[in-house]
C-alpha cells in the first residue's frame, strides 16, 4: 500500500488549504506494516490541517477484499486520530470523504495485459464499501462502472474503435465525462454497428506473445521491462526509486542520448 500525504504548504500552493488529500493503493499483507507507520504521520500533521479529509482510491482488479477493508480502516483511523488530538471531540464541520474509481488497465504500463473487473464485480466491491463506510462523518463517492467500461474500450482499443467513437459522436455522444451526459446505449449501438464486442477489449487477459495495438509506438521504455514489472506486481514486489539506482527501463538508452530527463525523476511530492 502506498499512502501519499499532501502537506498544508503543498495544498495551499494549489488553493486546497481547506482539505487534506490521500491517495491509497493497497497490496494485502504488505499494507499493514506501512499503514501503521503512516498513522503516526497523521498525528504529526492533524494539528495544522482543517476539518475536511479526502481519501482517493482505485478499485484494483483483484479479489482481495482485505484491500477494501483497508480503506475502511484508514477512514476510521482518520476519525480516531482527529479525536485523539482534539480532546476526544469532532468539529461540527469535520468530514471524511472516500472516493473510489474503477481500475482501468492502460497502455504502456505493466498492467496493459490485465483484464478489467466486470461491471458486476465492480458493483459488488462498491456495495461492500457502502456497508463498511456507514458513518455520519463519512461520505462515500464512487465512479459509474459503465463509464469505466467505455474508458477501457477506448484506452485499449485498436484502429477499429475510431469509427465507434465517430459513430457515437454522430448519434449524440458528447461530454461523456459527465455522468448526466453519458448514454451507454449510444455506445452499445455504435459497437454493434461496427460488429465489435466490448468484452474483447475490456475483460480479456492478454499474453506476452500478443501484439498489442500500440506496440508500434516507441515511448522509450522497453516492453520487457513492463513485463518484468507486471510479474513483480503480481507478487507485490516493489521496484526501487530511480534516485537509488537505475532499474533498467530503457529510457536512458532509447531517448536523450543515453541520459534520463534532467530533473524528471525529482518531479514528485515528498
Amino acid at each position: 500500500m502506498g499512502l501519499l500525504l499532501l502537506t498544508n504548504s503543498v495544498l495551499m500552493e494549489y488553493g486546497l488549504e481547506r482539505s487534506i488529500y490521500f491517495t491509497y493503493q493497497a497490496h494485502h499483507k504488505e499494507s499493514e506494516k506501512r499503514l501503521s507507520y503512516d498513522i503516526e504521520l497523521l498525528k504529526d500533521i492533524v494539528y495544522k490541517l482543517s476539518n475536511n479529509w479526502k481519501i482517493i482510491y482505485t478499485l484494483e482488479n483483484n479479489k482481495r477484499y482485505e484491500d477494501l477493508d483497508g480503506i475502511r480502516n484508514l477512514a476510521y483511523d482518520v476519525i480516531d486520530t482527529y479525536r485523539q488530538v482534539h480532546g476526544g471531540k469532532l468539529s461540527r464541520k469535520f468530514s471524511v470523504t472516500v472516493s473510489t474509481s474503477t481500475f482501468v488497465p492502460k497502455p504502456f504500463t505493466p498492467f496493459q495485459w490485465h483484464g478489467q473487473d466486470t461491471t458486476e464485480e465492480v458493483v459488488e466491491k462498491q456495495r461492500h464499501l457502502v456497508k463498511k463506510l456507514k458513518n455520519k462523518d463519512i461520505k462515500y463517492n464512487y465512479h459509474d462502472s459503465k463509464t469505466s467500461l467505455m474508458e477501457a474500450v477506448i484506452a485499449r482499443g485498436d484502429r477499429r474503435i475510431g469509427k465507434v467513437i465517430y459513430d457515437a459522436f454522430k448519434a449524440g455522444a458528447k461530454f461523456d465525462g459527465w455522468s448526466e451526459y453519458f448514454n451507454m446505449e449510444i455506445w452499445k449501438e455504435a459497437m454493434e454497428e461496427c460488429n465489435l464486442d466490448a468484452d474483447f477489449y475490456v475483460y480479456r487477459e492478454r499474453g506476452y506473445d500478443e501484439v498489442l495495438p500500440w506496440d508500434f509506438i516507441d515511448i522509450g521504455v522497453n516492453r520487457k521491462y513492463l513485463e518484468r514489472e507486471n510479474e513483480k506486481a503480481k507478487k507485490a514486489e516493489l521496484t526501487r526509486n530511480c534516485l537509488e539506482g537505475c532499474t533498467g527501463c530503457g529510457i536512458n538508452v532509447n531517448f536523450k542520448e543515453g541520459k534520463c530527463f534532467e530533473g524528471a525523476i525529482r518531479n514528485q511530492v515528498f
